[in-house]
Formats: structure tokens, sequence, C-alpha cells
């Protein structure tokens, strides 16, 4: 199995406060801000070079986000790879003992390509977005 980092995803408070504070350090938005309903958060990718980082803030006052806010505001809080096939990966890594906590569904901000949520003790929160086709 062959992965690849598609971004890395920041829990932050505000969009617009982290961008401008990610944009005097280099970045540069390469998305619109999406609101992602089902998930209750709003999100922007940015990239520096081949680099990106995606945004992550809560859209309501139960977004599932606001757990990972609790220690403060712009931390890193999961790896996002890309994989060629979400099945073959998740049966890979489930071997590998990771838990799946949120199966395959669109994500609107990544062009409604398919995403998948796993877990590790040792490697924490991991996305696996499924490559454009």
């Amino acid at each position: 199995m062959k992965l690849k980092v598609h971004h890395i995803g920041y829990a932050v408070l505000s969009i617009e406060a982290a961008r401008t504070e990610f944009e005097a350090l280099g970045w540069e938005v390469c998305s619109d801000v999406t609101d992602d309903l089902s998930r209750k958060v709003r999100i922007q990718f940015m990239r520096m070079g081949d680099e990106v980082v995606e945004l992550v803030a809560p859209l309501t006052e139960d977004s599932p986000i606001r757990k990972n806010l609790q220690q403060g505001s712009g931390m890193p809080y999961h790896i996002c790879y890309e994989v060629d096939s979400l099945e073959e990966a998740e049966t890979a890594l489930k071997a590998q003992k990771f838990i799946v906590f949120k199966k395959p569904q669109a994500a609107p901000a990544i062009g409604g390509r398919r995403v998948e949520w796993l877990y590790a003790r040792n490697n924490g929160i991991i996305e696996l977005v499924e490559k454009a086709k």
C-alpha cells in the first residue's frame, strides 16, 4: 500500500484569524472556505510549495472539533493520506491495529472525494482521502 501525505489538519477557533497568521508565515490560500454541514466544521486549505494545511474550525456549538480545541487553538490534530482505494487501505491498516471511527463519506471541501477516519494508539488520528479519478 502506497501512502502520500495530502495535508496536515489544524484545529483552529477561527478560519479568518488562523489564515492571517499562516499568511504571515508565507502560506497562501488555495481554496474557498467550505462549510461542511455533516461534520459541523468550516474548512479552508492553504499551501506553501508542495505542503498543504487544512484549517478546521467549529461551525456549530456541538461541533466535534471543539474537543480538540479544549487545550487551545492552532494545533495539528491529524495527518491526511491520499490512497488509491479506501477499502484496500482500510484492510491493510486494520491489520496494523488501526480502528475505523468514521466510515467513508464524501468530503465537500475536497471536491466530494471520499474520506475515512482511523485511529491508532501511537499514531493518533489519520484521515484517508481517495485519489481523484
